[in-house]
């Protein structure tokens, strides 16, 4: 499962509208491909640009191909992961999504690409909306939400406590634990008690892959 890394290089590089090289850039066309690490195209050093009107990821990269097969590629996958420094970072293809989802997914937008973890029973994006509170780059205010990508019912959720609330009631345990905080709103509580829970259904054997609703769904 990725780790929710912090995402405040990333909106610098949105609010800048800069371009950022990274090592890799790797494309995968399916699901079944990401979760066996089989990427049908690897760019080595590729260079992409973050857009800040739409505030999502947009990638362009020559990457020794021509730059209209990789942006074909790019735009036929169902994600990518781009490895800087040692740090891998996966962003869901919103229309891919499209394709899967009946529900709520146009909260996400048709284009693009957001923040995607995962294991391989459970995913959420993450999608962050920012403005400048002066006029200096420093200030600025990041308001964060999270979406559970569900393939079973295909519909987008968000994670709101009420939400983790109704996803936790699978685990006794920890929707006490929850319950029992006295910050359940924060962020970064949400994430903590998320995390606890994408761990237990790692095992869950009652709990199918997302693989397996996918075939179901096709």
């Amino acid at each position: 499962m990725f780790i929710l890394l912090c995402v405040m290089s990333v909106i610098a590089g949105m609010a800048q509208d800069v371009k950022l090289r990274h090592d890799t850039l790797r494309i995968y066309s399916s699901w079944q491909s990401l979760m066996n690490d089989a990427p049908h195209t690897l760019l080595v050093n590729p260079v992409l640009t973050y857009g800040d009107e739409s505030n999502r990821l947009n990638i362009s990269s020559a990457g020794g191909q021509s730059k209209k097969f990789v942006e074909t590629n790019i735009k036929q996958s169902m994600a990518v992961v781009l490895i800087a420094d040692s740090i891998s970072s996966c962003y869901a293809n919103c229309a891919w999504l499209n394709k899967y989802m009946e529900d709520g997914v146009g909260q996400l937008g048709h284009e693009g690409f957001l923040p995607m973890f995962f294991n391989g029973k459970m995913a959420y994006v993450v999608q962050v909306d920012y403005f400048f509170a002066t006029r200096w780059e420093s200030d600025v205010v990041i308001y964060q939400k999270l979406y559970h990508l569900d393939f079973e019912n295909k519909r987008v959720h968000e994670i709101n406590p009420k939400y983790l609330l109704s996803l936790l009631n699978r685990y006794p345990d920890l929707r006490l634990r929850y319950e029992g905080c006295k910050r359940k709103k924060d962020e970064d509580m949400i994430e903590d008690f998320l995390e606890k829970y994408m761990s237990r259904i790692a095992t869950d054997v009652m709990v199918p892959y997302i693989d397996e609703l996918l075939t179901e769904n096709e």
